[in-house]
């Protein structure tokens, strides 16, 4: 034990004695590089993999400062506005956008590594000195000048080709509409009511693509207008702005034309409008502060769905909406000459096999859903295969089973229920309806 002591001491003041005179490093013995006076040694950059955590750090935090005094020490006359009180380093997006400088060039400069700040989860994000690429972006484009004009230039480009994606599907409509509409072709003017609603801007949808009509959504507000256009990527001309619950049909010699101009020369119209409750937040909350009550009690559970309360937007009351909004869109159906008309009311969402009755037999089905889109399709169905019947029938969708195929599209089971002769007897409601 005394020898193993003695023998450990020797060996430790050995290596003290040799890392004071430089000539080994971790027990490798090397001779020392020669140190000439006034002869200064450039480092290689290196990636600093075996660097300490501590020293990259602080070369970091020496290369942060470095650029801010970059920043600080450059014209001020020569930056540009947004770059007086910007950060000394971009990131990738930044110098690609901005600075217009291609990936190739990004990848070459000197970069540092940063956690993401939308998600620490990601990989690194890499930033680039700004002062550096600024220089590289004005050699390259001639100068300040030559950048911005080079940024102004890409800028309208993306935003041509945003608005060319945003209108591809309108101006293949329109393109299609001039190879189909041959000499002496009419379109068919129809009124869609509720335009910017589910159903119903589905049904403006699909007859603003087809060329055998000339579709006219009708909307209550300006912000519905916009609704609408975002949806359907319509022309604005192709929209109208009016209540119909403010019109006054009553005084046709005060106002014989209480409806707008762009409306004349309707031959159908399809009402799609219905009032839409809305939750209550009070109720909601009330739900959730009893959650904590409802799970210590046993045999309840967390949320009882029937505390929460809908309630609907001042005016839009189902019997403002659904009976004498409805009312008036009917009399200015027939104040207008409207040959045709339908009236939809709101479907689920479920893609099925269309189903069709009169007299609420359908009720008895315990599925009772039918696709928006196929409401869309029955209507425009009615427009082109009714013949000017007088028909109102009730409709629903049957969930196919595994391998059925749909076993007709709207069109034909409209044909065949039109051929059966039904509609709905109105006699057999309630009594005094």
């Amino acid at each position: 034990m005394e020898e193993n002591r003695k023998r450990a001491l020797e060996i430790r003041k050995k290596r003290e004695m040799e890392k004071e005179r430089g000539e080994t490093v971790e027990g490798f013995f090397a001779a020392a590089p020669p140190q000439e006076e006034g002869l200064q040694h450039k480092k290689r950059k290196v990636d600093g993999a075996n660097e300490p955590k501590e020293d990259k750090k602080q070369r970091s935090n020496v290369l942060l400062s470095g650029e801010r005094e970059d920043c600080e020490n450059s014209d001020d006359e020569s930056l540009e506005e947004f770059e007086r009180d910007a950060s000394a380093y971009v990131s990738q997006t930044e110098a690609q956008k901005t600075y217009c400088l291609p990936k190739g060039t990004i990848d070459v400069l000197f970069f540092i590594e940063r956690d993401n700040p939308h998600q620490r989860g990601f990989s690194k994000m890499k930033l680039y000195s700004r002062a550096e690429v600024r220089r590289r972006a004005r050699k390259r484009f001639g100068g300040k000048s030559g950048l911005i004009t080079e940024r102004e230039k890409r800028k309208m480009k993306r935003y041509e080709q945003e608005l060319k994606e945003k209108n591809v599907r309108r101006v293949q409509v329109e393109a299609f509409q001039m190879q189909m509409n041959m000499p002496g072709m009419v379109s068919k003017k129809v009124i869609v009511t509720g335009a910017a609603g589910r159903t119903g801007s589905i049904v403006f949808s699909l007859l603003n693509k087809d060329p055998r009509f000339d579709a006219v959504g009708l909307v209550r507000s300006e912000a519905s207008a916009k609704k609408l256009i975002a949806k359907t990527y319509c022309n604005l001309e192709e929209i109208v702005v009016s209540d119909v619950t403010q019109m006054e049909f009553e005084k046709e010699a005060e106002n014989p034309h209480p409806w707008p101009y762009a409306l004349d020369g309707a031959e159908a119209m399809v009402i799609c409008t219905s009032a839409v409750p809305q939750i209550s937040k009070v109720s909601i909350i009330k739900a959730m502060l009893k959650i904590p009550m409802n799970i210590l009690t046993p045999k309840k559970k967390a949320i009882n769905f029937r505390d929460l309360q809908f309630k609907y937007k001042p005016g839009q009351y189902p019997e403002m909406v659904d009976y004498v909004g409805q009312k008036k869109q009917i009399d200015l159906a027939k104040k207008m000459g409207v040959k045709h008309g339908g009236l939809v009311d709101p479907p689920e969402a479920n893609q099925m096999q269309l189903i069709l009755d009169v007299d609420d037999k359908l009720m008895q089905n315990e599925k009772k859903s039918i696709a928006r889109t196929d409401v869309a399709n029955l209507c425009i169905a009615a427009l082109t295969e009714s013949g000017g019947q007088s028909v109102s029938f009730d409709c629903i969708g049957r969930q196919l089973d595994e391998g059925e195929e749909r076993v007709s599209s709207a069109e034909e089971t409209l044909k065949a229920f039109l051929k059966e002769g039904k509609t709905c007897d109105y006699a057999l409601g309630p009594k005094g309806m």
